[in-house]
């Protein structure tokens, strides 16, 4: 397991959920983010699927699509939405999955090493690994640690987490770059309950989530609260085949998009 059952449920996210409640249009945006990078085919595994408001916009219930949630109460919400659910990634076989992908959950897990390990194990060879994670150490608030996240990353530090469990690098960019301000000020003028008004979250994701989403495309992805990684498991290549190796995954992944 990768965290002990009690820590887990502590840092579910539940409250983080319930924040999402105010803000669909990030909830769009990010899904859009991370469904242009699955595949069509094979079976697909959200992990940290919570309430399930996230995934069915990403996909909706279908016998190919693995929910993974550790919250027993939330496990009830998926399965009523009609998708199939598990508590961990355990019993899945080695090499089954064609993608996974993750969305502001990494961040609540002490041993992200151990999860993303048995990501890149149940993955088949050019399986994808789409990850959304909360950005930047210096923009911890105390909303962060009222919903459970036990960091922000670093771009260097998701690529480290990637590369170092045999894990490809397609892309790694951040997302939402107005957010970076709107962090910031809440802060240093947000208090220190950790609790955002659901009004001001509602005005962000009515006025300037949109008003971001342009700005992250002008800026190429180089600033923003959040980062977006996609990474591929690539097949077992001798040596001197790397470097062919990764132009075919990214012209394979280009193919995708198109």
């Amino acid at each position: 397991m990768y965290m002990e059952q009690d820590d887990m449920k502590k840092n579910s996210g539940s409250k983080n959920l319930e924040l999402m409640d105010s803000a669909p249009n990030y909830l769009k945006h990010t899904a859009r983010l991370i469904s242009k990078y699955l595949p069509d085919d094979g079976v697909i595994v959200d992990f940290g699927a919570g309430n399930g408001r996230q995934t069915r916009l990403i996909r909706m219930p279908s016998p190919s699509v693995l929910c993974i949630e550790v919250d027993e109460e939330l496990l009830g919400v998926l399965q009523r939405l009609g998708y199939q659910t598990a508590n961990s990634l355990d019993d899945i076989e080695n090499g089954s999955v064609a993608a996974v992908f993750s969305s502001n959950c990494l961040e609540h897990i002490v041993d992200d090493q151990s999860v993303v390990k048995e990501i890149e194990r149940i993955l088949k060879p050019r399986g994808v690994f789409v990850v959304y994670v909360p950005a930047f150490p210096f923009l911890y608030t105390s909303m962060d640690s009222r919903v459970g996240h036990i960091r922000r990353y670093q771009k260097s530090q998701l690529k480290t987490l990637a590369k170092m469990n045999g894990l490809e690098i397609v892309t790694i960019r951040y997302a939402d770059s107005l957010g970076v301000l709107a962090t910031l000020g809440f802060k240093l003028f947000g208090g220190s309950s950790g609790s955002p008004s659901r009004w001001s979250l509602r005005v962000y994701d009515t006025f300037f989530q949109k008003i971001s989403s342009a700005l992250d495309r002008f800026l190429y992805g180089i600033a923003g609260k959040n980062l977006l990684m996609v990474a591929i498991k690539p097949e077992m290549v001798p040596t001197r085949l790397i470097s062919t190796r990764r132009w075919d995954i990214r012209q394979r992944m280009k193919g995708w998009l198109q």
